[in-house]
């Protein structure tokens, strides 16, 4: 089973995404995107996958993140996809670093559950950060880590 979660990217830091996101619907056409935040970059959507909804410490869990442009839909290829794995409140442990998307606009990252893992509810997050052409979304899915 995969959990799927997907985010519209809009232009700037993960603060002002966030502040987007609570007023904008989640598919936005790029023109209005362009419009609200006056970038001349395309908006993206990602949407994460995991291979499990829970899983206990030392189990190996694979994420897979999809980029595509808002506008065509297209696959993006070839841009640096980061992945982080941690608490709600803070997934501060970096399990994939510039992971590549392919010709589909996919990087998946496998990572094992660490010992140090806190139980319960705890998310992964990947990250692309953007670049002079492509906006930057923020999607991440959740993992309930069992003992």
């Amino acid at each position: 089973m995969k959990l799927h979660t997907s985010a519209t990217s809009v232009p700037g830091s993960r603060r002002r995404w966030l502040k987007a996101l609570a007023v904008a619907p989640a598919a936005l056409a790029a023109t209005s995107v362009q419009a609200a935040f006056g970038s001349p970059q395309i908006p993206t959507r990602m949407l994460l996958s995991i291979s499990t909804l829970s899983a206990r410490r030392g189990a190996k869990v694979t994420a897979t993140a999809r980029l595509t442009r808002i506008d065509t839909e297209r696959a993006v290829p070839s841009v640096p996809i980061n992945f982080w794995f941690g608490s709600a409140a803070n997934p501060n442990s970096q399990i994939g670093t510039r992971v590549y998307t392919n010709a589909n606009g996919e990087a998946t990252c496998q990572f094992t559950v660490s010992t140090w893992t806190a139980l319960g509810r705890n998310v992964i997050l990947a990250e692309f950060t953007g670049n002079g052409l492509f906006a930057a979304p923020l999607p991440y899915a959740s993992l309930t880590v069992q003992s």
